[in-house]
């Protein structure tokens, strides 16, 4: 299975058109959850046949990870995203188990992979700008704009403060992030 996975990931869409026929089911998954649907989600192509044959969008790996999730850390995935959201995606962050300290969802991922359009897109399908994070297990925590001024990525602080990003919140620190 492993090996047909792969070609899912790196192979082309031809590859990917055959693996059915070879035993490669749309929702099947690594031993850690991770489905083909996750693995091919950086290309558009790849989603739009995976969800033809009925690829669960709202699969989630062990790490919590789904596929809107995946591809929103992908440079170049809007297309995608438009396919996965349009499938019923949920904009918002997995539920977490009880007690995790893992904050992580497509927005937070679409943040740092500094494509202003994808962060537009998923809060227009009802992403909810959270006010702190945390990160690092836990140690702690920081609002999606911080993450931004962090990389120094003017275009995607414009589009949050302009999407109702709180300027005057200060960092666990004290400090204003602007």
């Amino acid at each position: 299975q492993m090996q047909r996975m792969k070609r899912a990931l790196f192979g082309t869409i031809k590859h990917l058109e055959q693996l059915p026929d070879q035993g490669l089911a749309a929702n099947i998954g690594t031993p850690a959850g991770t489905t083909v649907l996750m693995m091919a989600a950086h290309d558009a192509d790849k989603v739009a046949l995976l969800l033809s044959r009925g690829a669960e969008v709202s699969a989630l790996s062990d790490a919590r990870h789904n596929a809107l999730m995946v591809l929103a850390n992908h440079v170049g995935s809007l297309a995608a995203m438009r396919l996965l959201l349009d499938k019923g995606a949920s904009p918002e962050e997995p539920p977490a188990p009880a007690g995790s300290l893992k904050h992580h969802s497509p927005l937070l991922y679409a943040i740092w992979s500094g494509e202003v359009e994808k962060v537009a897109l998923l809060l227009e399908r009802g992403a909810k700008l959270p006010r702190r994070v945390s990160l690092l297990g836990g140690e702690f925590s920081v609002s999606p704009l911080e993450l931004a001024i962090f990389q120094r990525d003017v275009p995607m602080v414009r589009a949050l403060i302009n999407r109702g990003a709180e300027v005057n919140e200060l960092t666990e620190f004290g400090v204003s992030p602007l």
